[in-house]
């Protein structure tokens, strides 16, 4: 997938900036840096809106291996979903891994990995349709420290979710991004962001941002205080934290 990584160097040339962007309390300056990662969505989108059938190719030529799970469908790639606390937020049940689409009683996700072990396609399929059709599938592609994914809707060969993951030098996540799409309202675009917070590298607290538009000038925050001293979350791991771990900061 070499030519995924063109396009997304000149997005990744100011993810610094971003991120220290975020450290600033000003409602002005987060709006700004929301606004910015929006776009960078929308450029993804009209770079790749029409390459679905080359992306089904190109994943079948690098999968070197498959898992399978079921339930967590509200989450964003379910039991994959890269927030280490969205898990606890989302008000669905968890997920399971299961041997195979034989095993589930539930709607399923099959993930696909390349030789090296990284997480390339996500396709979620529903119980009482055909096992070789997904619903969905994601296509995960990386420039540096940098995830993007781009969802499409199988039949309608559509985007219709976007997500960027930012992680550190040593592997911790940094920030997660996701927004909905919808081809026919292009401009109704909310943001998922949440940014993460370590000491001693350990993560520390989550802000969670929900139901973003800068156009609106609107967002919902909340921050998580996390304890514990749990394995720090990072590139393919599934680590999340339990309610134990975190609480609402008052």
């Amino acid at each position: 997938m070499a030519r995924f990584i063109h396009p997304i160097r000149k997005l990744t040339s100011g993810a610094q900036n971003l991120i220290n962007g975020f450290l600033s309390d000003s409602d002005e300056v987060l709006m700004a840096n929301f606004q910015s990662v929006l776009e960078e969505f929308r450029i993804l989108i009209d770079q790749y809106v029409h390459l679905f059938p080359e992306f089904i190719v190109q994943t079948r030529q690098r999968t070197a291996t498959t898992t399978y799970a079921q339930g967590g469908e509200c989450l964003h790639r379910g039991i994959m979903n890269p927030s280490p606390v969205l898990n606890l937020l989302a008000g669905c049940n968890q997920g399971v891994e299961i041997p195979g689409p034989e095993a589930a009683t539930d709607d399923y996700f099959r993930y696909s990995f390349n030789e090296a072990g990284e997480l390339i396609c996500v396709s979620r399929f529903q119980l009482q349709g055909p096992p070789e059709l997904p619903e969905d599938m994601e296509f995960i592609f990386r420039a540096e420290n940098v995830e993007y994914g781009v969802t499409f809707h199988h039949g309608w060969e559509e985007v219709t979710k976007v997500s960027k993951v930012i992680y550190g030098a040593d592997g911790q996540i940094l920030s997660y991004a996701a927004s909905e799409y919808d081809q026919a309202e292009p401009e109704l675009m909310f943001l998922h962001y949440e940014k993460y917070t370590y000491q001693r590298n350990q993560l520390t607290r989550a802000d969670v941002y929900f139901g973003i538009s800068p156009d609106l000038n609107m967002y919902d925050h909340h921050a998580f205080v996390v304890s514990g001293d749990s394995e720090v979350p990072g590139i393919n791991r599934k680590k999340k934290y339990t309610v134990q771990e975190v609480r609402q900061e008052s």
